[in-house]
């Protein structure tokens, strides 16, 4: 996966009112950026669809398209679940889900803006000396299951719950990030996993590619964050 590093925008790429200026994350699915919404004076995020597997940068530097022409279908049957999920995402007001402002398409893809993210990911605070007391993990159980009834309730599924995805934010509350509908989708159209969903989180159902994704997918996956 290292030639996707080749495959970001440049830093200083507007998108309407958006300037891109930094690189946050790089997975097989999507690349996040940080950038500066000019007509708000703030901070946001920004995930570009970009399923490494199946699209390329096309020689503007800017647009993207399929690798092949067979691998066009998969590439917008991904790119309508990611559509799809964000604007459910942009209609969700809750203080355990990361608030999603807007779902723009250029380039041939689209991008979800969303809330910048002050605080760490779970991963990072379970794994300092000091652990979680148990009304911490109550409090965080709790949360979830809060933010999560109101996913559901919009027919969808976060579909990514683990300890890298669950942020505390800086005012203690819980959050969740990187909702996956696009990689799911795909994983189930094309047969194929990838190491960032295969990784102890993802339920048994999913993990053999043969069950459907449903809210009892997200409860699973958050018993086995809180386990761990």
């Amino acid at each position: 996966m290292s030639n996707i590093h080749n495959q970001v925008l440049p830093l200083g790429t507007q998108l309407g009112v958006y300037e891109i200026k930094e690189v946050s994350k790089i997975d097989p699915f999507e690349i996040t950026y940080r950038a500066w919404n000019h007509h708000l004076k703030e901070w946001v995020g920004m995930r570009e669809y970009f399923p490494y597997d199946l699209a390329v940068r096309a020689i503007d530097g800017l647009s993207v398209e399929s690798k092949t022409a067979g691998d066009k279908g998969n590439f917008e049957y991904g790119l309508k679940a990611f559509l799809e999920q964000g604007d459910i995402l942009t209609q969700i007001d809750h203080p355990n889900v990361v608030k999603a402002e807007n779902i723009l398409q250029f380039n041939e893809t689209a991008y979800l803006i969303f809330d910048d993210q002050e605080g760490l990911p779970l991963a990072k605070l379970a794994a300092a000396p000091s652990s979680f007391a148990e009304t911490e993990i109550k409090f965080i159980l709790v949360s979830v299951l809060s933010a999560l009834q109101k996913v559901h309730e919009f027919n969808t599924v976060h579909g990514n719950i683990q300890p890298d995805t669950l942020f505390l934010a800086n005012n203690g509350e819980p959050l969740l990030t990187d909702f996956a509908a696009a990689r799911l989708a795909l994983t189930a159209k094309t047969a194929k996993q990838t190491d960032d969903l295969n990784n102890g989180y993802l339920p048994p159902e999913l993990s053999k590619l043969s069950g459907q994704v449903g809210p009892a997918s997200d409860f699973y996956a958050l018993v086995a964050t809180l386990y761990y």
